[in-house]
């Protein structure tokens, strides 16, 4: 993945990576958003030296993805004694070179 944005519902925007203006050289871009009272509950992603794909899991069992690639190990992220936690940030690294973009040291933070 070359980059994620994120806008929360307090209206702030967060970018890691890059997100291209166009997609006339192949990337993909998704954007979704999420329904009055929808959380973000779980997530699926595969990653390695970088992240790969991610999958979004709602607590109305909505499934967003995955976006992404194949490469890598997979990982499920949740907090299943908490039925009321959530995705409540994301953080990550960018790390940029000559040939690519890449999103490392990824943290995906659950709050309830």
């Amino acid at each position: 993945m070359s980059g994620i944005k994120v806008k929360y519902s307090t209206g702030d925007v967060v970018e890691h990576g890059t997100i291209p203006a166009d997609t006339r050289d192949g990337t993909e871009i998704h954007d979704f958003s999420l329904e009055p009272g929808e959380r973000i509950a779980a997530l699926k992603a595969r990653a390695g030296c970088l992240l790969n794909k991610l999958t979004f899991i709602t607590n109305k069992h909505r499934v967003i993805g995955p976006f992404g690639g194949d490469g890598g190990n997979m990982y499920e992220l949740s907090v299943p004694d908490q039925p009321t936690a959530y995705l409540a940030y994301v953080k990550g690294q960018v790390e940029v070179s000559d040939k690519d973009t890449a999103v490392r040291h990824v943290e995906f933070v659950f709050a309830y």
